[in-house]
């Protein structure tokens, strides 16, 4: 098989997984209204305002958005624009009504983050949300960090948000620890935070996500995923 065939397996694979979710109920599970799910947005934005904060009028990317990813916390944060790419027709028509109500312009389009339909130095900053830890085949991940870096404007950021524990639901996926995104995207890590909760967790405390989540979220040992800023560093 040749590395151009074994890309495209993969992919393949990628769209099995994700369409196999979808049949299993993975929208209900992370629907909005599910208190773990509102935990993990309000964990998430936190972060993202202490660490990685949204340039006003900032052109966004979010390579794999699903049926919306990112992009809803970038928009309320200042961003002027929102791309996405993802591999499925059905999450890309999602993420078009979820986001229609910010009003911002909209780029959605069905595509693989290795070949992104974008002019170079095109985005202020560009996102990736649980995309690494779902890749097997090495040099996909490679080639999906190579056109993150080539679609990004001249002092923009790339934001990273993966697992860096797996919980048991999530064999799929593989944790990627915070030195194995900067070694991947050959960028300096500017900043980085562990967050979240473990999903486990957070599901079983249902409504009491709420009140009790923020606190053992504090708890390094309990956080699920890692937030992590990379850039050129500004003199």
């Amino acid at each position: 098989m040749s590395a151009e065939d074994r890309l495209e397996a993969e992919r393949d694979r990628l769209r099995q997984v994700f369409r196999a979710r979808d049949a299993a109920g993975s929208e209900r599970r992370y629907a909005g209204d599910r208190p773990a799910v509102r935990l993990e947005r309000r964990l998430l934005a936190a972060a993202l305002d202490a660490i990685a904060p949204v340039p006003r009028g900032a052109s966004v990317l979010e390579i794999g958005c699903g049926r919306g990813g990112l992009l809803p916390l970038l928009a309320a944060r200042g961003a002027a624009t929102l791309s996405g790419v993802d591999l499925l027709e059905e999450r890309v028509a999602a993420a078009r009504a979820a986001l229609a109500p910010t009003e911002l312009p909209l780029d959605l389009r069905v595509a693989c983050g290795s070949a992104l339909p974008f002019p170079d130095a095109t985005f202020d900053l560009v996102a990736l949300a649980t995309v690494t830890s779902g890749i097997r085949e090495t040099t996909l991940r490679a080639r999906i960090a190579g056109e993150a870096r080539r679609v990004l404007a001249p002092g923009g950021r790339i934001l990273h948000y993966d697992l860096v524990r797996r919980g048991p639901r999530s064999a799929a996926w593989s944790p990627v620890p915070i030195a194995a995104v900067e070694e991947l995207f050959a960028m300096p890590v500017l900043a980085a935070r562990t967050v979240g909760l473990v999903a486990p967790l957070a599901r079983a405390l249902g409504p009491l996500a709420t009140p009790l989540g923020p606190a053992l979220a504090r708890l390094p040992l309990l956080r699920s995923h890692a937030l992590v800023v990379l850039g050129e560093a500004r003199a």
